[in-house]
């Protein structure tokens, strides 16, 4: 039986220094790096009360990523928050999928 889901996709340009997510957040997208470099940073502290400026200026990098690459995964199949920051550290071309219902274990096996 051929199960399909529902989703959107929407591709585009990033200049550098974009924030894609913030560390904290609770955006439930999958990320496709198509082409340039993302950073992923980390703020060791709780940053509950911080601001995005705070977070950020208190964040490390720990990684980069170059395209083409997946990223943002880490929330998608719990709820929690992202444990990472990630950053544009040149032009980038983006696809960002939303997938309907949070059923993104169906999206990955049905693509």
């Amino acid at each position: 039986m051929d199960q399909r889901i529902n989703y959107s996709s929407d591709k585009k340009n990033y200049p550098k220094s974009s924030i894609i997510i913030l560390q904290g957040s609770s955006q439930r997208e999958l990320y496709f790096l198509n082409e340039g470099t993302v950073e992923l940073r980390r703020c060791g502290e709780n940053i509950k009360g911080f601001t995005e400026k705070q977070i950020l200026s208190k964040s490390k990098r720990i990684g980069l990523i170059t395209g083409p690459s997946i990223f943002g995964v880490e929330n998608l199949l719990n709820s929690t928050e992202h444990y990472s920051s990630f950053i544009t550290i040149s032009e980038c071309t983006i696809t960002k999928y939303s997938v309907s219902g949070n059923d993104y274990l169906s999206f990955f096996k049905s693509n």
